[in-house]
């Protein structure tokens, strides 16, 4: 990701959680990023109404949009049993799902083809093929 500016700004979006909005003001010069959030009204588990809002910056409300970062959530804790509470494989530590996650992003930019043999990181230009696991353990990383 290029480093965001006030002429290259980075979108972001959420749910209404007030910890990302935190987030975002301790990382990032407002001018640099755009902040949307979507809030879902719900009755007896089905979503009844949606809300739309621009918190930094603006745009078109209808550019609000959460579905993907649900969906790399939910990929997420269908991957990694200790994302999913009440199971053996529950994490008990930060450092310890901070480094389930790293590898979890690791195969899933570099290792993970689609249906167009491409990962993440060929397409970002980062990597001209993807990793294999006996390549990636056997390589000399030394700088």
């Amino acid at each position: 990701m290029e480093q965001p500016s006030p002429t290259n700004q980075v979108e972001f979006f959420s749910d209404g959680n007030g910890q990302y909005r935190i987030g975002l003001e301790r990382i990032f010069d407002p001018a640099c990023y755009r902040y949307g959030q979507l809030m879902k009204e719900m009755s007896a588990g089905r979503v009844t109404n949606i809300y739309r809002q621009w918190i930094v910056g603006d745009g078109r409300l209808k550019d609000v949009q959460t579905s993907q970062v649900e969906n790399m959530n939910g990929i997420a804790r269908g991957c990694q049993s200790n994302l999913v509470r009440k199971t053996k494989g529950f994490a008990k530590t930060v450092n310890r799902i901070e480094s389930n996650y790293e590898l979890f992003q690791l195969y899933r930019n570099f290792f993970r083809q689609d249906k167009n043999k491409m990962t993440p990181g060929m397409k970002e230009e980062i990597l001209c093929a993807p990793l294999s696991w006996n390549n990636f353990l056997t390589t000399n990383y030394q700088t």
